[in-house]
């Protein structure tokens, strides 16, 4: 492959291009992580208008010369290139490795990854065009063995995360566009082996699923993937096989209405199209060695997670799920917030176990810092006459041993059936978030969620044999955070979480999720003992159901 050959290939999903977009280039506005700024060098590489290490990240990693570089791709638009030109070059003058005044996100593993593909597409097409001078060509050649050189460095190289995949696809991609260097080939070839090294920690091959606790980074990966192994040849077959289970596991991600699966770090925001255009299978999947289990019905759908494979973007959400029907998210997660500053209290109750629809020990969060990753906690799953069941462990309760099996009737039911052994009691807390879009409100002993209209969604009862307490939180700020979705970045929206509350040392505790237009009738005391024994009798010979 010749470096020519090569079109621009951009490393993340990107809308399509309106003539607004060609007016606003024309006027020097450009939208950054939503943030419409005018840019015209000399720039000021340290602005920050949403006070948000996000933006930051996106502006230093130029982002925002996809749009130029695009329409200089699609309509030949030489004035759009010289644009991304200066912009490079404003930007090489202003950010040397380690300056007084060089941003903070400047040399930052991923924005330098992602930049450095750019800037290899604008040296070559602006050579091509003779759009460089002598003096012009210099500078942009020295950055870009500078960034070549940088992203190869082992102390820069963050391959314990995605990040690395980024930097070793953006040092690809430039040693591609700068194939006439005669070291472009090294980095070239480095970058490739690294890139397929790194990939195998990330990604399990066999059930094709990113392992970074989060559909929207799956969704991330893949087309990261997709596009090297396309455009570039990157993996050859193994990878375009890969990219086919990425595809089919991205569709069991994606809720009925087409927003993405809010997972750890996932926005309640739509799907790519490639995932929704995957979300048509029905039934039951299983992704027991990532973590993940998930069933659809046409309108309904339920998912459950339980997985640990890194520190990054990981949650405490061992044992969580999210329920959808009657075109509702009945049951969802509070959310990612966003990632301006780990200590926030809304970035703290998202990542928290507050945050998720688990089981809490004497009201603390999962230790999951502190503890070994363990991978998939998800035992088995299976289905039969309607139903399904899905089994999962909390490794992170030890030694207090936690087994949870969700059983689902879709349109109808989903229980949930939590053992716990214990030498000691504990305060045992059951957390569930309904949907932003619904309102909770008591019926006798039940929980209603509610839509605007002020149809019935859903009914939360417990069918525990102890006493349960259940309150509800809605929109809490002091003295912790509670009953709150993020449904995206830095958005607040206040919605029901309710706790169920006991005290226990060892059992088995019951609630569940009615989704029928009516309140259900046998939802009273006096029928719950029936209903524990019989669900009892049930799971006593459940395979994994037991301690060890």
């Amino acid at each position: 492959m010749k470096g020519e050959e090569l079109p621009l290939v951009l490393l993340y999903e990107v809308p399509q291009l309106w003539d607004a977009d060609r007016e606003n280039l024309a006027s020097d506005r450009y939208t950054v992580r939503g943030v419409v700024v005018e840019l015209v060098p000399p720039i000021d590489w340290r602005m920050d208008p949403e006070d948000n290490l996000n933006w930051r990240f996106w502006f230093h990693a130029m982002q925002h010369l996809d749009v130029p570089l695009r329409i200089y791709e699609l309509d030949e638009d030489l004035d759009a290139l010289a644009k991304a030109r200066d912009m490079m070059l404003d930007w090489v003058a202003a950010n040397p490795v380690g300056g007084e005044r060089t941003g903070d996100y400047a040399w930052f593993d991923m924005s330098a990854g992602i930049r450095a593909s750019f800037l290899g597409y604008v040296w070559r097409e602006c050579r091509r065009r003779d759009l460089l001078d002598g003096d012009r060509e210099r500078v942009l050649t020295e950055s870009l063995r500078e960034h070549a050189g940088w992203l190869s460095e082992a102390e820069n190289y963050t391959g314990q995360t995605n990040h690395g995949l980024f930097q070793d696809a953006g040092l690809f991609l430039l040693a591609a566009y700068a194939a006439e260097l005669p070291e472009s080939a090294d980095w070239r070839r480095f970058a490739e082996d690294r890139f397929l090294a790194t990939l195998e920690d990330h990604v399990d091959f066999e059930e094709g699923v990113h392992k970074e606790q989060s559909p929207s980074y799956h969704f991330y990966i893949r087309d990261v993937v997709k596009r090297l192994n396309e455009h570039a040849g990157i993996g050859g077959e193994r990878l375009a096989e890969l990219v086919r289970k990425l595809d089919a596991a991205a569709g069991w991600m994606v809720l009925p209405d087409g927003r993405m699966t809010p997972f750890g770090d996932t926005d309640l925001t739509e799907a790519p199209a490639f995932a929704r255009e995957a979300a048509g299978e029905q039934g039951l999947r299983a992704f027991l060695r990532t973590g993940y289990a998930f069933v659809r019905e046409h309108g309904s759908y339920l998912a459950m997670t339980c997985t640990y494979h890194s520190y990054a973007h990981n949650h405490a959400d061992a044992l969580s799920w999210c329920l959808f029907d009657r075109d509702h998210l009945v049951v969802g997660e509070a959310g990612r917030y966003g990632y301006r500053d780990e200590e926030e209290p809304a970035r703290v109750y998202a990542r928290g176990s507050h945050g998720h629809n688990v089981l809490i020990l004497d009201d603390q969060n999962f230790p999951w810092r502190e503890r070994h990753a363990y991978g998939s906690g998800l035992l088995s799953a299976g289905q039969d006459d309607g139903w399904y069941v899905i089994l999962g462990r909390n490794p992170l309760l030890e030694p207090v041993e936690h087994r949870r099996v969700m059983v689902y009737r879709p349109g109808e039911l989903v229980l949930v059936v939590d053992r716990i052994w214990a030498e000691d009691e504990h305060v045992v807390d059951r957390r569930l978030h309904f949907g932003p879009e619904l309102a909770a409100g008591w019926d006798e002993e039940s929980i209603v969620a509610r839509s605007e209209e002020g149809d019935v969604i859903a009914t939360l009862f417990d069918a525990s044999e102890v006493p349960v307490e259940m309150t509800v939180a809605r929109g809490v700020e002091e003295p912790r955070m509670d009953g709150w979705t993020f449904p995206r970045d830095l958005t607040k929206v206040p919605s029901d979480s309710v706790t169920l509350r006991t005290r226990i040392a060892s059992g088995i505790l019951v609630h569940g999720v009615v989704t029928t237009a009516r309140v259900p009738q046998r939802l009273a005391a006096r029928d719950a003992r029936a209903r524990r024994r019989r669900w009892r009798r049930r799971v006593a010979g459940w395979p994994g159901w037991g301690p060890g």
